[in-house]
């Protein structure tokens, strides 16, 4: 077990420690480690899935916990992902159960279920991938978080991106086959439904349906952007069909200019141009919900 002790404002400490008593109730056989650092998730997970006693990798924490331990995971090892963070967007919109203790319970029961994952050039990522917009609210927001230390950092930064954001144009690629070229405001390659700790930006999207929802946002005048951010927080963004356009896709290659970063569960990487595919029924995952 690999907990993340600061996500969620210490939730991850303290959730780990229950389900640490718990496995100890039940006499189960287990390791549980806590990170120390940005980026130790990934090492441990790299290295605990090289061990021939590691029958199953449990993930404590939130979405750039479960991110983490995603870029070091041997996918044949299976994985229980117990939300334990701010936002929890992929175990929310994939149906996994969010209840620490059951969750625990259902990976100890041993079934585990076939998901999919998102390649971004050499990276993984769970729930989405993004540029533009995105990126400005992920930056604006990481300065907001250091005064407000809940939801409302995301609202607040949310705010300050749209009164502020330029688009970039973009040349995207959809299956080698269909070409868009845009001024972009936002391009996301959904895996999750949610993002931003509970958005609802594509409520179409399965995690284990072998497609990727691909969402693409035109710049638009600055009078309509209000009416966006309503539906956008209703999740009946893609009602605005002048502006944005969904794919349903399993690749994606982008470049834009002037260069954008790009996000991967929230994490913002130098990746471009990137070529986006979806891993279908890449990964083991335990605790799905009825």
């Amino acid at each position: 077990m690999i907990v993340n002790p600061v996500a969620g404002h210490g939730l991850g400490k303290r959730t780990g420690e229950a389900l640490i008593a718990r496995l100890k109730e039940k006499k189960a056989a287990f390791e549980a480690l806590f990170t120390e650092y940005k980026g130790h998730a990934a090492e441990l997970a790299r290295s605990l899935c090289q061990r021939d006693d590691c029958q199953a990798l449990c993930a404590v924490g939130g979405d750039g916990t479960f991110y983490e331990v995603l870029s070091g995971l041997d996918t044949r090892v299976p994985l229980s992902l117990i939300p334990a963070g701010t936002g929890n967007d992929f175990v929310r919109g994939a149906g996994l159960e969010r209840d620490p203790m059951k969750a625990l319970d259902m990976m100890l029961e041993g079934t585990s279920h076939a998901y999919d994952y998102i390649m971004v050039n050499d990276r993984r990522c769970l729930n989405a991938a993004g540029l533009g917009f995105d990126i400005d609210v992920l930056e604006n927001e990481s300065r907001f978080r250091k005064i407000i230390h809940n939801r409302s950092s995301y609202y607040f930064a949310l705010i300050k991106s749209l009164l502020r954001f330029s688009g970039r144009r973009g040349h995207v690629v959809l299956d080698g086959e269909t070409e868009v070229e845009a001024d972009l405001f936002l391009l996301s390659m959904m895996n999750g439904k949610y993002i931003g700790g509970g958005m609802p930006l594509s409520l179409s999207s399965q995690a284990d349906d072998g497609v990727m929802d691909v969402i693409l946002v035109r710049m638009m005048p600055r009078y309509l952007l209000p009416r966006m951010l309503y539906k956008y927080l209703k999740g009946r963004i893609q009602e605005e069909t002048e502006y944005v356009s969904v794919y349903h896709c399993s690749r994606v290659t982008c470049r834009v200019e002037p260069a954008s970063r790009v996000q991967l569960d929230g994490e913002i990487q130098d990746l471009m141009p990137v070529d986006v595919r979806l891993v279908k029924g890449g990964l083991k995952l335990f605790g799905r919900s009825a």
